[in-house]
């Protein structure tokens, strides 16, 4: 299987979650609280770094943008093989996203998705065509701890939606650039199989699945906010 084809995997890891989303009106996370305006990870292809994902957070009155930027380059022999671009802004009010553009250069291939509120539908528009879904779409940034009770996941790559349940597996200590983590672990199973893991405080600290060649992707944390001092909640 070819290299290309295996890392396209990335784009499963960069959707959009739609569901039982947080209540209109209910409190939103303060991400420049939670993570002082930057969220980076190291990404590792088993074990070895080959890229990055930034998110960045802007906040003005109960608004907040974020932007995320994935970066890819794999190099063999001093030479890159593939890259790989995913660059994503959404804006949220209330706990809730008004609207989102995200673009993906695949090695060349490129695509985009768009969805946006309008009324009390949301309007979605892609490379699987355009459609309307009558709850609010939730994005999956993964800085959002909301995001482990949402249902159904928009492949921001594809537009189409995938559907997947959550599981909490209970706390461990994971790996990150400063030393190690206390972290929660949770698994998504069903159309995407990924595992995510939030500290006590709700934040976004680790990242791992498996691409189709069965190497092992992961996010390991650079920096996200300072380390938990209690153990993680359920």
């Amino acid at each position: 299987m070819s290299l290309k084809r295996t890392l396209a995997l990335f784009g499963l890891a960069l959707g959009l979650l739609a569901g039982p989303a947080t209540p209109a009106g209910a409190a939103q996370p303060d991400p420049i609280a939670l993570y002082g305006g930057r969220l980076v990870f190291d990404i590792r292809r088993d074990g070895e770094t080959i890229g990055s994902q930034t998110l960045s957070f802007q906040k003005q009155n109960d608004d907040v943008t974020v932007n995320v930027v994935t970066d890819i380059d794999v190099q063999m022999l001093f030479v890159t093989v593939y890259r790989y671009r995913y660059e994503a802004t959404t804006r949220w009010h209330a706990g809730r996203i008004q609207d989102m553009t995200a673009t993906t250069n695949d090695d060349g291939k490129l695509s985009k998705v768009t969805a946006r509120v309008d009324g009390n539908e949301t309007v979605i528009e892609g490379p699987a065509g355009r459609f309307q879904s009558p709850a609010p779409v939730f994005p999956g940034e993964h800085w959002n701890l909301d995001e482990i009770r949402q249902s159904a996941l928009l492949n921001s790559n594809t537009g189409k939606l995938d559907r997947i349940t959550v599981a909490d597996q209970g706390p461990e200590t994971i790996p990150a650039l400063e030393g190690k983590r206390a972290a929660r672990r949770y698994v998504y199973s069903g159309d995407v199989k990924l595992t995510i893991w939030y500290d006590a405080e709700g934040r976004w600290v680790g990242l791992r699945f498996l691409a189709r060649d069965g190497s092992t992707i992961d996010y390991v944390c650079r920096q996200c906010g300072p380390a938990s001092k209690t153990s993680p909640a359920g």
